[in-house]
């Protein structure tokens, strides 16, 4: 009897025992909004490598078409089923930020110690708003020249450097635009602005012009200096003839990276990202140069795609982790790779390592890409209105891209209908 006592009370123990054990903590499952294909090597790479360092937790990608993807990002807030996590461009996180559906890192950030200090400065004013950050870079781009080399090379001009004005680069883009197969046609163009909002801002700034005040509540588009820059860009297409009208851009292709990879085109001003396209043409000698300078100087365009922790979120501390690994310097190794990187990364030191700067890679001179974020980018004025003016100003200057309209009266009425907008 004593000894089935005995059993009986280990039996209890060891019962006893196995109810206390911790049961096996479930995985965390966070859901990250891109656009994009979810299966490009970068994300993917920075999403393995932060599973192998966080086991417990699991990255799920929600992969939305890019002119869908902030309205449906909006629905799904407005619906109560926001992502953890989301990629935002820089210009919208005043819009998101001000709609109080992002979370502020500052205490995040301070709490652990994160050292956003070795990020490049003028990358940190992208991330934030009203004096708090509100996202971590996934990588960021400056706007530089690319140009086909062999195409200078055969009209036996140098290479573009930073004696370069505009009145340089018009007189190479003339003699780089040609018709090569004699056809009555042009096939080869010297230059290709594009319509969109950052391919234009930095003629404007470079010219000394403005497009809003310093503090961004009145709109300075009629302003002489921003008048001339957005004329001159019309008059490379409608008056000088050295970069495709918009009807025959559409018939060359759907960007200016388009046609440099097929051969079209000797000049193109863009990011980084640029990259990836032209390497697609394995025969392409290209390089990329300054921006030419104008009368204000030389000035070009800096652009952050940033990774945001979003208010509807269920799991913020392990989000947070995520973020602070893709945006810190492991994350940003892997966006500094420049076989697989889009963008530059935002951490000094990676971006100025050989990771980055690669020398068997083209572009031969990616440090002009540095250089013009230390000395001479700038983001664009974006404020929470930014979307509502870009409406604006987006069909009224697309009549003076085809030259049915001075620069003039356009400015004109985006000033009135912008400070409209602004006004309190």
């Amino acid at each position: 009897m004593e000894k089935i006592l005995k059993g009986l009370v280990f039996l209890i123990i060891l019962i006893l025992i196995g109810g206390c054990a911790p049961a096996k903590k479930e995985k965390v499952s966070l859901q990250l909004a891109i656009w994009g294909r979810p299966s490009e090597p970068q994300i993917q790479r920075i999403i393995k490598s932060f599973e192998k360092e966080h086991p417990g937790i699991k990255i799920k990608l929600i992969s939305i078409p890019s002119a869908q993807y902030y309205q449906k990002l909006q629905t799904m807030i407005a619906g109560g089923t926001a992502p953890d996590l989301a990629w935002l461009a820089y210009d919208q996180i005043p819009i998101f930020a001000s709609k109080k559906v992002l979370v502020k890192l500052d205490p995040l950030i301070k709490k652990d110690n994160f050292k956003i200090e070795d990020y490049y400065p003028a990358v940190i004013d992208t991330l934030s708003y009203q004096g708090s950050i509100y996202g971590l870079a996934r990588d960021f781009t400056t706007f530089v020249l690319y140009y086909n080399k062999d195409m200078f090379d055969q009209a036996g001009l140098k290479y573009p450097d930073k004696s370069w004005d505009w009145d340089k680069f018009l007189a190479a883009a003339k003699r780089l635009t040609k018709d090569t197969n004699n056809d009555g046609r042009i096939d080869q163009f010297g230059f290709r602005p594009e319509p969109w909002f950052d391919s234009w801002a930095w003629w404007v700034w470079s010219n000394g012009g403005r497009i809003l005040s310093e503090d961004r509540t009145k709109c300075e588009m009629d302003n002489p200096k921003t008048i001339e820059a957005l004329q001159f860009v019309a008059d490379l297409r409608n008056k000088y003839y050295v970069a495709p009208s918009i009807g025959e851009a559409k018939d060359l292709g759907a960007s200016g990276a388009d046609m440099m990879q097929a051969n079209q085109l000797a000049m193109y001003v863009n990011g980084r990202w640029v990259c990836e396209v032209l390497r697609e043409n394995k025969e392409l000698n290209f390089d990329v140069a300054e921006v030419p300078r104008g009368r204000g100087g030389r000035v070009t365009v800096l652009f952050t795609v940033a990774y945001v922790l979003l208010e509807g979120g269920k799991q913020r501390e392990e989000a947070w982790e995520f973020v602070k690994f893709a945006g810190g310097t492991k994350g940003q190794a892997i966006s500094g790779d420049s076989l697989i990187g889009r963008g530059i990364p935002a951490v000094r030191k990676v971006a100025q390592s050989k990771t980055f700067l690669n020398p068997d890679v083209s572009p031969r001179n990616t440090k002009v890409f540095l250089e013009a974020a230390d000395k001479y980018a700038r983001m664009l004025p974006v404020n929470p209105e930014f979307a509502r003016i870009y409406e604006v100003i987006n069909p009224e200057l697309e009549l003076v891209w085809l030259g049915k309209k001075r620069a003039k009266q356009a400015c004109k009425k985006i000033t009135q209908e912008v400070n409209e907008i602004l006004s309190p």
